[in-house]
């Protein structure tokens, strides 16, 4: 999925500006940047708690259909929410509450410790440990990706010199 916030953005300056034109007070003025932070965010996450419901609407079979009296264990189980934005909170709470209001409260969300999600190097090294632990090794000649999506498609092995290694 693919998301864009430049709509939000372009809408914020505007009302950034119409703030600091009627000349508040510094107090009044924090009040409402706070205001406008807080309205950003709570549109920005419900956006994308809302993409996340359909990826599981679309993955995950309904509790009534035949897919999953066949299969109840069918399904995404497991969200991982990571990086820096895991550090938020607010989006936590905004995540788990969309999950259960549009069905899907039996799927966990999982965040790193706070103190991994801020920092990126804690970040790469924490990924690095979780892939030691289940036996990735690679060679000194491993391939520099500068993106490394989380989808199946970019794989492990292959030519840029990942592999499982039995221990």
């Amino acid at each position: 999925m693919t998301f864009s916030f430049t709509g939000l953005g372009s809408q914020v300056a505007p009302a950034l500006a119409k703030i600091l034109a009627s000349s508040p007070s510094p107090e009044e003025e924090l009040t409402q940047r706070r205001a406008l932070a807080r309205a950003l965010q709570t549109v920005a996450f419900e956006q994308l708690a809302s993409r996340v419901v359909f990826a599981l609407d679309a993955l995950n079979p309904h509790p009534a259909s035949s897919a999953y009296r066949t299969n109840p264990d069918a399904g995404v189980k497991t969200l991982v929410i990571s990086g820096g934005v895991a550090a938020n909170g607010f989006l936590r709470h905004v995540v788990r509450r969309v999950l259960e209001v549009r069905g899907h409260g039996g799927v966990e969300v999982v965040v790193p410790p706070g103190e991994l999600c801020t920092d990126n190097a804690a970040m790469v090294g924490w990924a690095g440990m979780e892939m030691w632990e289940a036996g990735w090794r690679s060679g000194m000649d491993v391939l520099v990706r500068r993106r490394w999506g989380v989808d199946e498609a970019g794989g492990m092995g292959g030519w840029w010199g990942w592999g499982v290694v039995e221990c």
